[in-house]
């Protein structure tokens, strides 16, 4: 997954910040993890096929990461690390809050350079009055 900048769909950006080299595009599942199964507490995807049907196991994992997210619902939407999410000009600074509110009580390393990360990209699409894309590659 990678953090992009960007005005317009990402398949065909009007204008797309150049970030700095300095700064890493690259988030890892490592680090997902770290955020959300760690510090978030959200469930981890379990089914055993001769238990249950896979639509109830699929049932109760989103459900418990929506009870999860219900706290930082626009963090809450890059709760699954295969899925493109878009954070509009408008819904950047509630995205720094939780982020910061979440990095106040992170204790893992991976979650906290993925927050503060999120934040450095945030603040530079805040900036540059443009949406903030974790575009999954």
């Amino acid at each position: 997954m990678f953090i992009r900048i960007l005005e317009g769909s990402s398949d065909y950006p009007v204008e797309e910040l150049q970030l700095p080299p300095s700064l890493e595009k690259f988030i890892g599942d490592d680090e997902w993890g770290a955020l959300f199964i760690d510090t978030l507490h959200t469930p981890i995807w379990k089914w055993d096929s001769e238990i249950e049907p896979i639509e109830v196991a699929e049932e109760r994992f989103m459900k418990g990461l929506r009870e999860a997210s219900i706290d930082y619902p626009l963090l809450g939407r890059f709760d699954d690390f295969y899925e493109d999410v878009r954070y509009g000009k408008d819904e950047i600074d509630q995205l720094l809050l939780e982020c910061k509110a979440i990095l106040a009580f992170a204790t893992n390393p991976l979650a906290r350079s993925l927050l503060e990360r999120l934040i450095k990209y945030g603040t530079l699409a805040k900036d540059s009055e443009m949406d903030m894309l974790l575009f999954a590659d």
